[in-house]
């Protein structure tokens, strides 16, 4: 089995890094809009039942 070099490393090792960084973001914003959706969601509810009354 040949020898990685070093540089194959540590690229393997950044993209994995930067992989995992760019779930945590995706992760992260997803889940605030969301509740950004969630919260508009419940306002738009909130004002069709006080059009009711």
């Amino acid at each position: 089995m040949p020898q990685m070099s070093p540089m194959w490393w540590t690229l393997i090792y950044i993209s994995s890094i930067s992989i995992l960084f760019l779930n945590v973001i995706i992760m992260f914003f997803y889940k605030n809009s969301m509740n950004k959706m969630n919260l508009v969601k419940n306002k738009k509810v909130c004002m069709s039942e006080n059009w009711k009354w």
